[in-house]
């Protein structure tokens, strides 16, 4: 298994033993160091997710599992229907240097690490207004400021945002008319979200991303 690319972020090494084919076991101050780039009040908006690309479908691997292992306690992480997972940001954990179990139903070496950046779902699971997406925005764009400002030669820009919604029929006209429809994803251009209508909004949101250069 390798590390692959971040999508919307950046690459990182995290150290990993493969107990037997399809089982990893992680150390969380790995993560932990990754986490805590976004403890930053205008951050909370976003999130990591975590999850596995099968190196030649490039679909994600299914996790069966993932437990956070201390020597006093086991903690069950939730992983979504997407096969991504999101982990707390605890330094408590680092100090007690806990562990990252991870089952998943093929064999380890077919899968390489994927982290996404992306809003959080609590955000936007009763619709999305244009105030809201302005907000998400900004809180990308101070993401990736913020990490370019040392890491300046290797960073994207956050250039606009990536929206999936379960249903294309429920995008209003006025937002079709300043985005565009790209691989199953509404694309709209940091430029425009001003110009859409304060009344607007978007239903059946299922995830949120930044588009990048």
């Amino acid at each position: 298994m390798k590390i692959v690319k971040w999508l919307t972020a950046v690459c990182v090494a995290f150290p990993l033993l493969a107990a037997q084919a399809g089982e990893l076991h992680l150390d969380y101050s790995d993560f932990y160091s990754h986490l805590r780039k976004l403890d930053d009040e205008e951050l909370q908006p976003l999130h990591f997710a975590f999850g596995f690309v099968n190196v030649q479908s490039k679909d994600l691997c299914q996790v069966q599992s993932v437990m956070i292992n201390t020597d006093k306690m086991d903690i069950p992480v939730d992983v979504m229907a997407n096969n991504r997972f999101v982990l707390p940001t605890e330094k408590a954990l680092k100090l007690a240097k806990a562990r990252l179990f991870i089952k998943l139903s093929e064999p380890e070496n077919r899968c390489d690490l994927s982290v996404l950046l992306e809003a959080k779902p609590a955000l936007f699971q009763d619709g999305v207004d244009a105030a809201e997406l302005g907000m998400l925005m900004a809180a990308f764009q101070r993401f990736f400021d913020k990490m370019g400002s040392f890491l300046s030669f290797m960073m994207p820009s956050a250039t606009g945002l990536q929206i999936t919604v379960a249903d294309d029929s429920l995008v209003p006209e006025a937002f079709k008319a300043l985005s565009t429809f790209n691989s199953g994803h509404w694309h709209v251009e940091a430029a425009s979200l001003p110009k859409l209508p304060n009344e607007i909004r978007l239903e059946g949101v299922q995830r949120i991303t930044a588009l990048t250069q």
